[in-house]
């Protein structure tokens, strides 16, 4: 869902909501900024890349502050509309902010943590061999075993697939 020009995501961790925010980095730190002032988090804004942050907070947390926002609009765009109304701009403020919350998509894997709840960067698996590699070949290789790979004349000890060769 996108808000003031800053698209928004999380993550639901269990107990926990990991809100991802992408866009340019002074709309990120004024929406953040909206988020803390209306109660969302008081932990800080964390950045992964130079158009991409987040931070955590609970899911009662996120909705109070949904509301609080849409409160506060309600009430700075129309101030004299809910005046001597029963609840005043309370019940429409509590259903845009659900309507609000139940539009922020959920991901699941929007962040990768540890332990700690700190995100972390994977690394990038490749194979060792390819998948015409002969496996007794790929072990001997491992284990450092190369004296019992026999010579082979029409291409050294390598095939023309890039695999050690063991003589037959």
């Amino acid at each position: 869902m996108k808000m003031n020009n800053v698209n928004i995501e999380y993550q639901d961790c269990g107990t926990s909501l990991c809100v991802v925010l992408e866009g340019n980095d002074q709309d990120i730190e004024t929406q953040f900024n909206s988020f803390w002032n209306h109660g969302a988090t008081k932990g800080e804004l964390k950045w992964t890349t130079a158009t991409r942050a987040y931070f955590w907070t609970t899911e009662e947390r996120f909705r109070k502050a949904l509301t609080n926002a849409a409160l506060f609009f309600v009430l700075n765009n129309y101030p004299v509309k809910f005046k001597g109304v029963k609840g005043g701009a309370l019940p429409i403020a509590r259903k845009i902010g659900a309507r609000r919350f139940n539009n922020i998509p959920r991901r699941a894997q929007l962040v990768k943590y540890n332990t700690q709840g700190e995100e972390y960067g994977m690394g990038t698996i490749t194979a060792e061999f390819s998948d015409n590699c002969d496996l007794r070949v790929q072990n001997m290789i491992r284990s450092h075993q190369y004296g019992s790979a026999q010579y082979n004349p029409h291409g050294g000890h390598m095939t023309e697939k890039g695999c050690a060769k063991v003589g037959h």
